[in-house]
């Protein structure tokens, strides 16, 4: 029904770096990262632009290019946090995903029975799940002007791409070439893919507008 490529690593692996100075740089990080998890369309350099200019507002460029370099786990913090939340939502839902990459026996949910771990692989396995998929879902890392190739490679290889949104993708890109959902708003997540995986010939439609585009333009 779904199938989702890419690694995972649960939130809590950051914590050491979150914790590694004092109390006063902890709250300071968790304070960041709640407000991304909380206001998603948010780049990350603008957060953290934010909340260090808040707390040092005399930085120059580049020491604030350097604070930032130095925050990469916040990143990380956040991009892991939200592939996990999109997956569990599904199959707390009742929908079976099937995940290809590390670490995916690590996501903590209710309901794990129609999570279909099929570990690590190389990209051409990647790409055959794809073609054998009604659904590819797609979570943006926090690219908000870009894309990434698992969108681009489900529309070429016959799936159904199921993406969350960037700037690029919702210039580039069609409701009905692919199909987008809201991190804000994962509660319609679910709806969305029973609909799709119901409705064999909007999929149809879907997937032959898509592989067109893609082929033509990308």
């Amino acid at each position: 029904d779904v199938v989702f490529t890419g690694n995972y690593t649960p939130p809590k692996h950051f914590e050491k770096y979150i914790e590694r100075v004092d109390e006063e740089y902890t709250k300071f990080y968790r304070e960041i990262i709640e407000y991304l998890i909380c206001n998603p369309e948010t780049t990350m350099e603008c957060a953290f632009e934010k909340f260090l200019l808040r707390e040092m507002p005399e930085l120059r460029n580049e020491e604030l290019v350097q604070c930032m370099e130095n925050m990469i786990f916040i990143d990380l913090y956040v991009r892991f946090y939200y592939r996990g939340e999109v997956v569990k939502k599904l199959i707390e839902n009742g929908i079976n995903v099937h995940v290809f990459g590390s670490n995916w026996e690590l996501l903590e949910s209710e309901n794990t029975d129609l999570l279909h771990i099929e570990g690590m692989t190389d990209s051409k396995k990647c790409l055959v799940a794809m073609s054998k998929a009604k659904i590819a879902l797609n979570v943006m890392p926090w690219f908000k002007k870009g894309a990434h190739d698992r969108v681009f490679n489900g529309m070429l290889n016959g799936a159904v791409v199921l993406t969350d949104e960037s700037r690029y993708l919702c210039e580039e890109l069609a409701e009905g070439e692919v199909s987008f959902y809201s991190l804000e708003h994962l509660e319609e997540l679910p709806y969305k893919v029973k609909e799709l995986l119901e409705d064999r010939e909007k999929r149809e439609r879907m997937r032959e507008r898509a592989y067109c585009f893609a082929k033509k333009s990308h």
